[in-house]
């Protein structure tokens, strides 16, 4: 009776101490973060910094034979990797890696020469230098000007696919488009590691230069006859549409594509400049997606209203897609206006679980929540039974502010039965849209705002990744701020809370002295339903308020195929002692290029069998009531130790405190 009744008086305080702030969340005007994409043209013109020591590359230091890093190469800047479209790693159903990005070659000089990447087993690796020599204009100028690589592994040989900015000659006809985006492949004619890279080959049999193509995104599968399927779809900046093209055959690594077939016509969606590019994924069993974040056509962000045919269907910002079972030759819908899409009641869901009011800690003002935008940055994908995983970012929207609540917004994973496409049955379940939170910590990164003013909601990467053999595994890698403690001088009693909720701050790391972007992992066993595991797997911290060096880890790609307990990633990371564009971001600097490999289950340690049960405190694998209890006497009178004290640290911030009582609450509930 004497336990019970200490456990009701826990279980008050733990009730007292949590109501009011079972979320934490900031509000910003809305006028500070526009709602459009934002188009950077990265300039031909190259500048350097004035010259200081070089930034050290920062290795990640928790690995061992399961998780590692490996410093491939450098590219003088990191535009290559910004779109969260391309495909610039990929890895083969025998283990062997392929990565492509963009390569430095010295000072002031190109930013568009690309390199690859090949190895056996992720282990050695052989770099191969200026695949794309000399292109430029029919041969003339503009030498070395590729953009927005992506690497395809098949069986025999390594793949990259990209565009090349071939508007760059002197000699470039006035009566063309502005950039002359032309897509290209080269393959290494002896296989994997073979090092005799052929010269670059058009992708369009038919390319002139009125067309532009960019932002290109690649899939491909081997059937069951071993015979090979490759597709890639690029953005077109002069006619405004996402163009097709698949191959005809592939024949010793030489590959026949048809001619391009428009498959999304921007002048069917809404107001221009809220859409994204197109995303393109594959199987082996020739199921496929493809389809971009957006708006349809009746939707009008200028003047605020949505009319038909929008209105008849969603005005929301939302997924739309195509399907395909034949490696791409047919699509359903059929034509280029229409898609199929997540329906509004998934997103009412959704807000459904949201807190209806958001109230200002600094001023108290309640704000209804009326509504969500998502970004730019997203990532679309199928898995081995043909089934539509989609990543997006949603924000809280009032009428005035966007709003950044904790355990609510954040990146959301979407998917479905193929089968039931056509006729969804209810949310969250077998034969309807499921969609989940996914707990990587967004907000640290998205409340935040970039070195050039915007917030940090663009370049926040979440990619998809997927077991071959068990389509019940997923993975979610992404590039997100870890903001370690606060700043003493703004936290002066220590309780995690800053001491005047009034205080503006210019920049994470003023708060949180150590705040570092980092790539995380979460992983789910039930085919994104639930996330069972999150983990930071950098974990490089920056070295106070006046690093000049931090390292950051950004613009996270995923291979669309990992194994059952290994996802396979690469991202990059500026050295911030050079810049190459004069502007102060991370992907105006040379950055370095990593590729990585990290086991779900984290570093192997005497606590592994309780990998997938944070808030576990007791141990007993449920998680109740008695752990909430247990937590919080730790935190009146300090007791825990061992795996008691690893499964109690649920938000992963290294301290015990009444956050992750709030986080376990939140799993208990289901939310």
């Amino acid at each position: 009776m004497k336990l019970k009744f200490k456990q009701h008086i826990l279980f008050l305080i733990v009730f007292f101490m949590t109501a009011g702030v079972f979320a934490e969340s900031h509000r910003v005007l809305k006028s500070d973060i526009p709602k459009h994409r934002i188009n950077r043209i990265e300039p031909d013109v190259k500048i350097q910094s004035a010259s200081r020591e070089s930034c050290p590359a920062v290795y990640p230091e928790n690995v061992d034979d399961y998780t590692w890093f490996t410093l491939i190469d450098s590219s003088a800047n990191g535009y290559g990797m910004v779109s969260s479209v391309t495909r610039p790693i990929d890895v083969s159903t025998q283990g062997e890696w392929a990565l492509a990005f963009r390569q430095f070659v010295s000072e002031n000089s190109t930013h568009g020469q690309l390199g690859t990447a090949v190895s056996n087993d992720g282990e050695l690796w052989t770099i191969d230098y200026n695949i794309n020599e000399c292109i430029g204009w029919e041969g003339l100028g503009g030498c070395q000007s590729g953009r927005y690589p992506s690497a395809i592994a098949t069986y025999d040989y390594p793949y990259i696919i990209w565009n090349e900015y071939s508007a760059a000659s002197a000699s470039w006809p006035e009566d063309c488009s502005n950039y002359g985006g032309r897509p290209y492949y080269s393959y290494d004619e002896f296989g994997f590691m073979g090092g005799s890279w052929m010269e670059a080959i058009d992708i369009d049999p038919f390319w002139d230069c009125t067309q532009d193509f960019w932002n290109g995104s690649v899939s491909y599968g081997i059937d069951s006859d071993d015979e090979v399927h490759i597709s890639a779809v690029f953005n077109d900046w002069s006619r405004n549409g996402n163009y097709l093209f698949t191959s005809e055959s592939v024949t010793g690594g030489y590959i026949s594509f048809n001619p391009e077939v428009l498959v999304v016509n921007y002048q069917h969606l809404g107001t221009d400049g809220y859409s994204t590019e197109t995303a393109l994924s594959m199987n082996d069993n020739g199921q496929g997606i493809l389809g971009l974040i957006g708006i349809l056509d009746g939707v009008d962000m200028v003047a605020g209203t949505c009319n038909p045919p929008a209105s008849n269907t969603t005005c929301n910002k939302t997924p739309l897609f195509k399907f395909t079972d034949d490696w791409g030759e047919f699509w359903q819908p059929e034509n280029d206006s229409n898609f199929y899409y997540i329906p509004g009641e998934v997103h009412n869901d959704i807000l459904s679980h949201w807190p209806s009011v958001d109230v200002d800690q600094c001023t108290g003002e309640q704000s209804e929540i009326v509504g969500f935008w998502s970004w730019y940055e997203f990532d679309m994908s199928v898995d081995m039974d043909g089934n539509p995983h989609i990543i997006t970012s949603m924000v809280a929207e009032s009428d005035n502010f966007f709003h950044f609540i904790d355990g609510y917004t954040g990146f959301y994973h979407f998917t479905i039965d193929r089968n039931y496409i056509e006729n969804p049955g209810p949310v969250n379940s077998s034969t309807g849209w499921n969609w989940s939170y996914i707990p990587i910590p967004a907000n640290d990164s998205f409340r935040w705002n970039r070195p050039d003013g915007y917030s940090y909601l663009y370049g926040s990467m979440c990619q998809l990744s997927f077991s071959r053999g068990n389509p019940d595994i997923v993975y979610a890698v992404a590039n997100i701020g870890m903001k370690g403690e606060m700043s003493g001088e703004y936290d002066v009693d220590g309780n995690g809370s800053v001491d005047d909720p009034c205080q503006y701050f210019n920049a994470p790391y003023e708060l949180y002295p150590n705040w570092s972007e980092d790539i995380w992992v979460a992983s789910s066993e039930d085919g994104g339903s639930t996330w069972t595991g999150l983990l930071n797997v950098t974990n490089t911290p920056r070295n106070g308020t006046d690093d000049e060096c931090p390292p950051e880890e950004q613009y996270v790609h995923t291979a669309h195929w990992s194994t059952e307990d290994e996802v396979k990633f690469m991202y990059q990371q500026p050295d911030w002692s050079f810049n190459e564009l004069g502007d102060p971001l991370g992907v105006d600097h040379k950055n370095r290029i990593f590729a990585g490999n990290a086991n779900r289950y984290g570093i192997f340690d005497e606590c592994w069998m309780y990998f997938g049960y944070d808030g576990d405190v007791n141990l007993d694998y449920e998680i109740n009531i008695l752990d909430i209890v247990m937590l919080a006497s730790h935190i009146l009178e300090p007791s825990l130790e061992g795996c008691s004290s690893e499964t109690a640290d649920v938000n992963n911030d290294g301290e015990l405190n009444v956050l992750d009582i709030i986080a376990i609450i939140n799993i208990i509930l289901g939310s």
